[in-house]
C-alpha cells in the first residue's frame, strides 16, 4: 500500500542585496526535483516550491518519513567574481508521522475426518492474510484444541500477502459421543518496532470457528 503526500518549501535564502537566479530546491529523497514558480528572486522576495513523494513499504513500517532539503541560487556575475558559486541555505528537516494500521484475518477450513474412531484425525488449513498497511512478522496460528501448534510455511507477511498454515486434531471419545468437533482459532503477528512504539504488542485476527460433524455408529453385541 502506498500513499502520496505533498511537500511545500518556502524559500529562505539569506537576505542579501543582489538578485539570485537559478533558484532551486535540492531534495535527494524525491525522484523528481521540486517545481519552483519563480527562478529568480530579488532581495526580500520569496517563492514556494512544491513536490510529491511516493511512500514505500519501508516508510510505513518505520512509521515516519524524515526528509531533508535545502534551497540554492546563483548571485550575479561581476568583474571581480565572473563565476560566482551557488549560494545554499542550511538544510531543513521535516518529519511526517505515518499511522500504522496492522490487521490480520484468518479463514479456517476443516478437511474430512480420517475415520470415526478414537485416534482418527481431522486436518485443518488456516488461511492467514495481512489486511493492514505494515509488515507483520512471527506469524502464527493459535488453536488451543490442537496438541501441536499449526505449521506456517512463512513467518513474515507484507500487506496483502497470505500464507496457509496447517494442523490436525486427534478425535477423542467425547468428540464421538457428542457427534461433532467445534474448533476455534485465530492468527497473530508482530508489527515493526518504531521510535514511538519500540515494543509493539502482538496483533490478533478475529477468531474463526469450524464445526465438523462426526458419523456415529452405535452397535451392541451379546454373547
Amino acid at each position: 500500500t502506498t500513499e502520496i503526500y505533498t511537500l511545500s518549501l518556502h524559500d529562505a535564502l539569506p537576505i542579501c542585496n543582489v538578485t539570485l537566479t537559478g533558484i532551486a530546491v535540492v531534495d535527494d529523497k524525491l525522484s523528481s526535483a521540486p517545481v519552483c514558480p519563480l527562478s529568480s528572486l530579488a532581495p526580500g522576495a520569496s517563492t514556494i516550491c512544491t513536490a510529491t513523494y511516493m511512500l514505500v513499504q519501508s516508510d510505513l513500517d518505520a512509521g515516519r518519513v524524515v526528509n531533508t532539503a535545502y534551497a540554492e541560487g546563483t548571485p550575479p556575475a561581476t568583474p571581480g567574481n565572473p563565476t560566482p558559486p551557488r549560494v545554499p541555505i542550511p538544510e531543513d528537516e521535516e518529519t511526517s508521522v505515518l499511522p500504522a494500521m496492522p490487521s490480520l484475518t484468518l479463514v479456517k477450513t476443516a478437511g474430512a475426518p480420517s475415520g470415526n474412531a478414537v485416534g482418527s484425525t481431522i486436518p485443518y488449513s488456516f488461511l492467514v492474510t495481512n489486511t493492514g498497511n505494515i509488515t507483520l512478522t512471527a506469524i502464527a496460528v493459535v488453536d488451543s484444541k490442537l496438541i501441536t501448534a499449526p505449521t506456517c510455511p512463512v513467518s513474515t507477511l507484507a500487506p496483502g500477502a497470505t500464507t496457509t498454515c496447517t494442523g490436525s486434531y486427534v478425535l477423542t471419545q467425547s468428540d464421538l459421543d457428542t457427534g461433532r468437533v467445534l474448533n476455534t482459532a485465530y492468527a497473530e503477528g508482530t508489527p515493526p518496532a518504531t521510535p514511538g512504539n519500540p515494543t509493539p504488542p502482538r496483533v490478533p485476527s478475529p477468531e474463526d470457528d469450524e464445526t465438523t460433524e462426526l458419523a456415529q455408529t452405535p452397535s451392541v453385541t451379546s454373547v
